[in-house]
């Protein structure tokens, strides 16, 4: 099968269960946040916010830091759907889940919307930088 630009589509889902998802979004900041898919239909993820760990190392910007995906799930969410609010957090170390339509992205690859300004694509593995001038 092949879309009009000559790209060749395929049934194989790219967002998977278990991928990490990285979000990146700021004006005058860069904020990463990391998400894991917990389970994936056709057109939707499961996920749920971890925490971010930090790598030492120079990120060429003042008050920069590497950011890394962490081992715990968060226990707050700003993400989580208003029906989730009563669970936004949470102290006994269980994710906080929630669900987000999948969409094609212009490369071919995949992502979601977090927000009108925030948007989680596949994790390449490497470290993001995040910084506040605040």
């Amino acid at each position: 099968m092949t879309h009009n630009t000559g790209v060749a589509l395929t049934k194989e889902l790219l967002m998977k269960e278990g991928d990490i998802l990285v979000a990146q979004w700021g004006y005058e900041a860069n904020n990463v946040n990391y998400f894991k898919v917990l389970k994936r239909t056709k057109r939707f993820v499961e996920i749920a916010e971890l925490t971010v760990d930090t790598k030492p190392g120079d990120t060429g910007i003042y008050m920069g830091v590497f950011a890394i995906p962490g081992s715990k799930w968060k226990h707050y969410s700003l993400w989580a759907d208003r029906e989730s609010w009563n669970m936004s957090e949470r102290e006994d170390g269980k994710p906080i889940k929630f669900r987000r339509m999948v969409k094609p992205y212009r490369d071919g690859s995949e992502y979601i919307e977090l927000s009108n300004y925030a948007w989680a694509f596949v994790w390449n593995g490497e470290p993001q930088v995040d910084y506040n001038h605040h």
